[in-house]
């Protein structure tokens, strides 16, 4: 199964990593994140948790919590 995570900012500013399975509910995160990705076919998951930094320091976002 694939993996999402879902990044999503708190009332106090904090952004927020949020994990789930692509067949679990990724719909909550997609509707509610600042941006969501998907792991890719054959993508580790620690070379998919750093794709997903990468994206965020494009847009600004220079820490995230619970996935930094």
């Amino acid at each position: 199964m694939k993996m999402v995570i879902g990044v999503l900012k708190d009332s106090n500013n904090r952004y927020l990593a949020a994990r789930c399975f692509e067949s679990l509910g990724d719909d909550f995160l997609t509707s509610h994140s600042v941006f969501t990705l998907k792991q890719n076919e054959n993508e580790s998951i620690p070379d998919f948790e750093e794709r997903v930094r990468r994206e965020a320091r494009k847009r600004g976002i220079a820490h995230i919590e619970r996935l930094d």
